[in-house]
Parts: structure tokens; sequence; C-alpha cells
């Protein structure tokens, strides 16, 4: 079972310009992982955000950038939960 909440922004001042901001907080109950031939259940708990930027510098060219937060624990232990990325940041171009 899991419980999702989030809450997002997208703001486009003009055609050339988008920002977006998203927050979110979830709650996952009775997950499956694997494990030494067992499959314990897991709970987890998760929070983050993410800010994406997207401006079109000129008709053929869009620059892209985007940048996240999040934390993801183990309910039971308050354990950060291994091979969950902390943060991520990207930037590119679309033609």
């Amino acid at each position: 079972r899991m419980r999702n909440v989030e809450l997002a922004f997208d703001l486009r001042p003009h055609e050339q310009l988008r920002t977006a901001l998203n927050l979110y907080r979830y709650r996952a109950h009775d997950l499956y992982v694997a494990g030494n031939g067992e499959v314990p259940l897991a709970e987890r708990d998760g929070r983050g955000g993410e800010l994406e930027l997207s401006w079109l510098a000129a008709p053929a060219l869009r620059v892209e950038a985007s940048a996240s937060l999040a934390r993801v624990v183990d309910s039971r232990t308050g354990v950060q939960v291994p091979y969950t990325p902390r943060q991520s940041a990207k930037l590119g171009d679309k033609d």
C-alpha cells in the first residue's frame, strides 16, 4: 500500500520560459524486498522536491535544467535506504 501527496507549481511567464516546482511525500507499507533467500516486508517514508527550468533560447534550441533532492528512510529503523540518490541535477538542450 502506498500513499502519496504532491504539491506542484508551474509558472510560464512567457512562451520562452517555463519553471516548475514539485514537492512530494510518500509512505509505502508492506513492500517486498529481495534478500538472502527471504522476502521481508519493508516500510518506506520518502520526501523530496524538484525544480525545473526550460528556456527557448532560439527557435531551434531549448535549454533545460533541473535539480532534485530526496530522502527515503526505512520507517522502522529511520536509516536511509541504500541506492536511493539524495540529490541529482541535469542540464541539456533539445533541438
